[in-house]
């Protein structure tokens, strides 16, 4: 069974912020409930989708419009949450994907540097 952890950013966080109290708490539930259970299991109650050869998403729906979380695989269960974004159709824009992987080679050039610099 795979439980993955989540890590994420300032501006994953930011999306957080700048949801509804209502919505924040769902989103951050749906990352609790990812956690928690097995990531195949989430996949097929479509908590989560593959979008790209690397790029996932968690996914949540209100009423009115659906909130979506980009994510990447780290390394074995660690994962990073790109960015997170609001839609009013089911569909993932393609600029969404887009910014998932700029976010995630900015994650990787990052690394690489701060382990040159030690």
């Amino acid at each position: 069974m795979v439980k993955p952890e989540f890590d994420w950013g300032e501006e994953f966080e930011t999306f957080l912020n700048s949801l509804s109290t209502k919505e924040e708490a769902q989103f951050r539930a749906l990352i609790d409930r990812v956690e928690n259970t097995d990531l195949q299991d989430s996949i097929r109650k479509e908590r989560v989708k593959k979008l790209d050869d690397d790029i996932y998403e968690l996914r949540s729906q209100t009423n009115d419009h659906w909130l979506r979380g980009c994510y990447f695989q780290i390394q074995g269960t660690e994962y990073y949450i790109t960015h997170g974004f609001s839609k009013k159709t089911n569909r993932t824009p393609t600029r969404e994907i887009r910014r998932a992987k700029a976010v995630k080679k900015a994650y990787w050039s990052a690394r690489i540097k701060r382990r040159n610099d030690k």
